[in-house]
This record gives C-alpha cells, sequence and structure tokens, in this order.
C-alpha cells in the first residue's frame, strides 16, 4: 500500500518521509530478529559440540577428511586439532576395520538427511597405537558449502570387555558340564530340561539333544522328585 501525502505544518512531503521511513524500519525489524535467532542457534551448537563430554567431529562426506573436532576428540585420541584436520576418518581404525568401514559408507542410505547409528561397535586407535571401542552416530550437517557428517563417538571400552568376560565364563561353564563324568542337567520353571550332559543322555540312552524340552518326569518318578530337589 503507497503512503499517501499528510499535510503538515513544513509542508505535505516531510510526513510522506516518516511514513516511509517507519515502514522500512518495521521491515527491516523481521531481518534483524532472524539474523539473530540464527546468531543464537549459532551458538548454542557450537557449545553443544565444543562442550560435548564425548569425542565429536565433522567430517566431509566426499573426502572423508576431518573438518573440525572437538577438545573431548583431542583428549581421547591423542592428536591436535592441525593432526586431525590433516587425516581421514579412515586413517584412525586399525587396518582390519577399515574396508568395514567404507563398505557401511556405500550402504548409508541416500536420503543425506538420515541419522546413522553403526551397528555394533568399532575399534578405534589413539595417537599412541592403542586401541577402544566406541559407538558411533552421525547425522548430516551442511559445513562451509560442503556435504558433511557430525558424529558423536562413545566409548564401550568397559562395556565390550564386560561381555567378552562374559562370553568366556559361560563358554567355561558349558566345557566343564559337557566334560563331566557327572550326570548333570539344567531345568525351567515349568520343570522340562533346558541342558543336558552328555553323560546323562549317555547313561540313559538318549540321542544328543533329545531330552531338551521334555520333561524332567519322563526320567524321574514323581515321588523322586522332591528329593532330587534336596
Amino acid at each position: 500500500m503507497q503512503p499517501r501525502p499528510i499535510l503538515a505544518k513544513e509542508g505535505g512531503w516531510h510526513a510522506r518521509m516518516v511514513v516511509s521511513a517507519v515502514i522500512a524500519l518495521a521491515a527491516a525489524v523481521p531481518c534483524g530478529a532472524a539474523a539473530f535467532r540464527r546468531s543464537s542457534s549459532e551458538d548454542q551448537y557450537r557449545l553443544l559440540f565444543e562442550g560435548n563430554p564425548n569425542p565429536m567431529w565433522v567430517y566431509d562426506e566426499e573426502t572423508l577428511r576431518f573438518l573440525e573436532v572437538n577438545e573431548a576428540a583431542v583428549r581421547a585420541y591423542g592428536y591436535s586439532r592441525e593432526e586431525f584436520l590433516a587425516k581421514t576418518i579412515v586413517e584412525i581404525r586399525p587396518a582390519e576395520e577399515r574396508a568395514r568401514l567404507l563398505e557401511l559408507l556405500e550402504e548409508q542410505p541416500t536420503e543425506w538427511h538420515t541419522t546413522i547409528g553403526s551397528p555394533g561397535s568399532w575399534r578405534h586407535l589413539r595417537k599412541d597405537g592403542s586401541e577402544f571401542h566406541v559407538a558411533i552416530t552421525s547425522q548430516p550437517l551442511p559445513f562451509d558449502g560442503r556435504r558433511a557428517r557430525v558424529v558423536q563417538v562413545l566409548d564401550v571400552t568397559a562395556r565390550s570387555r564386560a561381555e567378552q568376560a562374559l562370553r568366556e565364563s559361560e563358554a567355561r561353564y558349558r566345557g566343564l558340564i559337557e566334560n563331566a563324568n557327572d550326570l548333570i542337567a539344567t531345568i525351567d520353571l515349568d520343570r522340562r530340561f533346558t541342558t543336558v550332559n552328555a553323560a546323562f543322555e549317555r547313561v540313559l540312552g538318549y540321542d544328543p539333544g533329545e531330552l531338551v524340552g521334555r520333561s524332567i518326569t519322563d526320567v524321574v518318578p514323581e515321588d523322586s522328585l522332591e528329593a532330587l530337589a534336596a
């Protein structure tokens, strides 16, 4: 809507200029607010990146080169920021893990906006050559005009070691039961066999695995179960 001349003491043009100035100022306010919101959002994002206690970095999707890293990554991996930026994300992995990484990158969704949680844990290398286990999540982030991804890394070394110790313990337990000369079996709350060792099957004449899932009453009389439990 065009401003119309308004008769004022000094003349019509002065009032017209005031109207135009008010309109120009009003038009400028949204731009300033948008710029402020962008600046505030960028500050908050940088705070979340730099202040995150977990290692984070941004890498170029085309070259796989590091574009930015946070202080937690510098501490965890032992590289300086400058050393990181001279590397690619492939170089912080042991040789036997690199093919797996490249295969995952080839298979990632074509929709660039997709957040990716890498399956399983990965082994990463520190500057001193030591390895540790990590879980990774990444999502897209435009960076200086490049297609990039921001990555967050969680150290799961302790969890991986605990899982491995549990697997080894279970394997030892199964070995002791399977190789024992005594008759050993386990049953569930419904009194059905869940495991039966070789001696148990051999003495009673059953084939391997034949007793699993069957009721213990198939081989032990009801009136003997109480004594067996004792």
